[in-house]
């Protein structure tokens, strides 16, 4: 299976990090109070009213667009209301700061100001704190555990308004048809669904790649009070034979959905929790045990290092060990390791996104018309702007450092050839042989010092009177040769 992705808010985090600009505002002295002032970073921008005038900008250019398109101009797109619906009328400003803790853990903070209360995007968090059930729940060997709280009807809410503030009416009635479908093999609607995943989501994930073997999955994810609606769309899915019902001890339901995985792990299963009514999906029975804490992931020193002194209540949380990250890196370094600059390489990632390696705890949490977000790291956010700058460092050097080997290695090889050339003249002035191989000139005092440099051979070479060049051929196709001079 793929390695999870959930994105969203993260995306919208680093979004808001990037022109982290001082500015002459007073109003970073509202929220200097949240932030590590005497840290290594600290950042603020003021984006009070951009929201508006960027809406505004937008209107007209989309007004000026419009007028060739008469039928673009009938749909009446309204940006003042998109921006509206996203919550970005509100926002006023942001700020972050990092700050270095012990063993080498970063804390970076971030405050996003509103206006008025956070609307939009924000409210599909809702305002209700959740506490960490995924860490609680997780196995020691677990390298992601995420939990959040999703307001459905803020969900749903959201995706009218933006459907609506488009301005386009087979987008509204595709929404609207869409909403009232009823699933395949079953009369439940996907409004119903929607409403389903109105609560707590709770995930857990190992995710490793032994050297040389594929990447093993374990998924386990709990949908809050989509138990029953779970079941009843799984018992008409399975009248129509598309997933399979399998018998277990103590009469436990569960739902065989390994034909919906598309071969991403070989198994994949749902059930239900009869004292929650929560919704379960997971790869791997019996790993994640609702019900049962003893110790697990949060008993573990490295959880408790990078959790320490972080909210126990938040609207989100999130722990990601280094290995999950590491996995990615992995795969870049791996696919380097077929170029001859490849500890280069290794050097340019280990000393640009080494620190980002390391396991992260995030939580998000409100407070009056703010939303903060702590993170603890390997890296602060004043290493993210070196980033690019290390990137195009990269892709300078790297290459640079192949011709430079690539030009060695030819060198090397011409070397060779010429020194066989040398050593076939020496042979005949005392034989007098007609022919020398490299056979001949290997079991002589002559041939050594003739090694393979890119895994190339020389065995194949046999000189004669008539040759006027020796070559060989790389594994890469690439020749190299040299002529000649007289011999006999």
């Amino acid at each position: 299976m793929k390695s999870l992705k959930i994105v969203t808010f993260h995306i919208l985090f680093v979004v808001l990090y990037c022109p982290l600009l001082l500015s002459g505002k007073n109003s970073f002295s509202e929220v200097s109070d949240f932030l590590d002032t005497d840290g290594t970073f600290v950042g603020y921008a003021s984006f009070e009213g951009d929201g508006e005038k960027l809406a505004g900008k937008l209107q007209e250019l989309y007004v000026a667009f419009s007028e060739h398109f008469p039928a673009l101009r009938e749909q009446g797109a309204n940006f003042s209301d998109l921006f509206a619906s996203l919550g970005l009328d509100r926002f006023q400003s942001v700020a972050a700061s990092s700050v270095e803790l012990e063993n080498q853990i970063v804390r970076n903070k971030t405050v996003l100001s509103f206006t008025d209360e956070p609307g939009g995007i924000f409210e599909i968090l809702g305002k209700q704190p959740i506490r960490f059930r995924a860490a609680e729940l997780a196995p020691e060997d677990a390298t992601l555990a995420y939990s959040i709280r999703l307001d459905a009807q803020a969900t749903k809410a959201l995706l009218d308004s933006l459907v609506a503030s488009t301005g386009l009416r087979e987008l509204k009635e595709s929404w609207q048809s869409l909403l009232s479908r009823p699933l395949p093999y079953s009369d439940i609607q996907t409004m119903d669904v929607l409403y389903a995943f109105s609560g707590q989501i709770d995930i857990v994930q190992k995710l490793e790649k032994p050297d040389g073997l594929d990447p093993e999955v374990k998924l386990w994810i709990s949908i809050e009070n989509a138990g029953t609606l779970g079941a009843r769309y799984l018992e008409d899915v399975s009248k129509a034979g598309v997933v399979k019902e399998v018998e277990t001890e103590g009469g436990r339901r569960i739902w065989d959905l390994s034909a919906l995985s598309n071969g991403d792990t070989e198994a994949f299963y749902a059930s239900t929790e009869e004292a929650t009514g929560n919704l379960i999906l997971f790869t791997h029975d019996g790993w994640v045990v609702p019900g049962v804490t003893d110790g697990g992931l949060v008993g573990t020193e490295t959880f408790q290092n990078f959790y320490a002194d972080l909210p126990r209540k938040a609207l989100l949380f999130s722990y990601n060990s280094s290995s999950t990250i590491d996995l990615m890196l992995g795969e870049v370094i791996h696919s380097l390791k077929q170029e001859e600059f490849n500890e280069v390489a290794e050097s340019i990632i280990d000393f640009g996104v080494g620190d980002f390696t390391k396991p992260v705890a995030w939580v998000v949490y409100r407070s009056e018309n703010r939303i903060h977000s702590i993170e603890h790291a390997g890296y602060s956010y004043k290493q993210l702007s070196v980033i690019p700058a290390l990137a195009i460092s990269g892709a300078v050097i790297v290459p640079t450092v192949g011709q430079f080997r690539a030009v060695a290695r030819r060198s090397a090889i011409t070397s060779n050839l010429r020194q066989i050339n040398m050593a076939a003249a020496l042979i005949v002035v005392e034989s007098e042989a007609e022919s020398i191989s490299f056979a001949q000139i290997r079991e002589s005092e002559l041939g050594e010092g003739i090694n393979s440099v890119a895994g190339e051979s020389y065995d194949h070479i046999v000189i004669t009177p008539e040759t006027k060049h020796i070559s060989v051929t790389l594994p890469n196709g690439e020749v190299v040769s040299v002529d000649l001079f007289p011999i006999w």
